[in-house]
């Protein structure tokens, strides 16, 4: 049916047309410049204020496709540690650990010792000679001219003994060690042995199979570029994120303290930190140890191979030396807890495993003889509960010291000297 000329004249004007709507969105352009201008501007002066007014480092870790995590291979500066309110210098060798470089093969007549761990070996707070490894080192050696121990750190900030096991396989066996330590932190260990306890991306995690063999669990991927590239270069990326988890931190002890305040406090013992104490351990906790017992076994086996002697060393956590801190803890505590449970499991694998096993609690409540966490001159971890403080590092170095000198291996003193062969 066709429109009339009346029709027309009624009808609605059509819309100006634009090709496109090119001329609008030339006419946004420029305010869209000046806009992503003024966020660029407003990004570098946060990026440059968080670099002249805080101590914020990149991350000092790394993820690698193979052992997990390591430290940055070749770094060295000094960075300002929040645990221990300081600047420390900190060196990581090619390896991304802690310290100068070694050579992989060593001197016949040296007695070279390799201490495997996380962060309390590490010790990332502490000056490097003041931590267990060189406080071991200066005791073995004493004032020799000629150094007869070599002790190599392999502690890797977040690592778990199945971590641990395999930087065993892939690096420190390249060292030819005659000895392995390998250190169990009864703070977090447990708990980071086990995937149905924990979580975290760049750690190694392993299960135990249906034909009760270890079995490894694939490494989840890693970060995204963009944000492994902010991670290494924006100062301000890095303070954001760690104010974030800060922030949120805080809303969660907020929420505990209404729960207590409301008569609903109470403590948990299904994670990995108080799960290590638990007496009475249900089905995870019980296979969480089944697990530590197996990936201690697999290193043992594996060292052992090697012609390599093999020791655990375990470093007490602060629960295990402040009573007070004990009472509070064990008073809100759903299951049965004990400060000794997890010295006493480790006895038994240890027994099971025919393997030297070092315990510290004795050694650390004698350097802390009130026991209570408001003796702060007697702290042995920073804060009471962190990691080893300068105190602490010295009392390890010393109860491992004396269980090298019972071992076989460790007979360096009576070896012959170069000049004498």
């Amino acid at each position: 049916m066709g429109v009339s000329p009346s029709d027309r004249d009624h009808a609605a004007p059509s819309p100006p047309r634009c090709a496109g709507g090119k001329p609008r969105v030339r006419k946004l352009l420029p305010k869209m410049a000046l806009l992503c201008g003024a966020c660029v501007l407003v990004l570098l002066m946060l990026e440059g204020a968080t670099r002249l007014f805080t101590h914020v480092v990149p991350p000092l870790l790394v993820n690698d496709p193979v052992v997990g995590m390591t430290f940055c291979p070749h770094f060295s500066g000094s960075v300002f540690v929040p645990e221990s309110s300081r600047e420390v210098f900190l060196r990581f060798n090619r390896e991304g650990m802690r310290g100068p470089d070694w050579p992989y093969d060593k001197r016949p007549d040296v007695c070279r010792v390799a201490i495997v761990g996380d962060s309390m070996i590490a010790a990332i707070a502490t000056e490097e000679e003041k931590t267990l490894v060189n406080r071991l080192g200066e005791r073995l050696n004493g004032s020799a001219a000629d150094p007869r121990f070599e002790i190599l750190n392999f502690g890797v900030s977040g690592s778990s003994t199945g971590q641990e096991l395999v930087l065993y396989r892939e690096i420190v066996r390249k060292y030819h060690p005659d000895v392995v330590v390998c250190a169990f932190c009864v703070n977090n260990d447990f708990g980071d042995n086990c995937s149905r306890l924990t979580s975290n991306r760049g750690r190694i995690y392993f299960e135990v199979g249906a034909d009760d063999q270890l079995v490894q669990v694939p490494l989840l991927p890693g970060r995204a570029a963009l944000t492994s590239w902010l991670n290494r270069h924006s100062r301000f990326y890095v303070w954001q994120k760690d104010m974030t988890q800060r922030a949120i931190n805080n809303l969660r002890g907020q929420a505990m303290q209404l729960a207590a305040r409301a008569g609903h406090e109470t403590t948990t013992v299904d994670s990995g930190g108080l799960g290590v104490f638990c007496s009475e351990p249900d089905d995870t906790l019980q296979y969480a140890w089944r697990v530590t017992e197996k990936l201690l076994a697999a290193m043992h086996q594996e060292v052992a191979a090697d012609g390599v002697e093999f020791l655990i060393a375990a470093i007490p956590a602060g629960l295990q030396i402040y009573d007070d801190a004990w009472q509070q803890v064990e008073a809100t505590a759903e299951l049965p807890i004990d400060p000794r449970y997890p010295d006493k499991r480790l006895t038994a694998i240890a027994r099971r495993l025919g393997v030297p096993l070092v315990l510290m609690t004795d050694e650390f409540r004698a350097s802390a003889p009130h026991h209570s966490q408001a003796a702060v001159e007697e702290w042995l971890h920073y804060d009471a509960f962190g990691h080893l403080n300068d105190r602490g590092n010295d009392v390890a170095a010393e109860a491992v010291y004396h269980e090298l000198l019972k071992r076989s291996a460790v007979y360096i003193t009576r070896r012959p000297t170069r000049a004498e062969q």
